[in-house]
């Protein structure tokens, strides 16, 4: 298989990833779970690096679950439902 597309997406509970072929039909599926930590009354915070572990996990997982090698994904997409800042320092 090759040509395939990726889409990553980051969403508040978790990242999730669908490899679709040229056709738009999902090949394989992945996700894996965030966090959310509540350390005060309204607020809500996740670690960035988390982010990054999640959609490693996710991208593992679809990957897997299909058989595709690396080089058989021509094309990924990141999306991410919220507008939110992200301090870094």
């Amino acid at each position: 298989m090759s040509g395939l597309l990726m889409g990553v997406d980051l969403g508040a509970g978790g990242v999730k990833v669908s490899i679709i072929d040229a056709d738009g039909t999902t090949v394989a599926d992945g996700s894996a779970a965030i966090v959310t930590h509540t350390p005060h009354f309204g607020w809500a915070e996740q670690e960035p690096s988390d982010w990054w572990t999640a959609a490693r996990t996710a991208i593992r997982a679809a990957t897997t679950a299909g058989g595709i090698a690396a080089e058989a994904i021509a094309g990924i997409s990141v999306s991410g439902g919220a507008h939110i800042g992200v301090l870094t320092d």
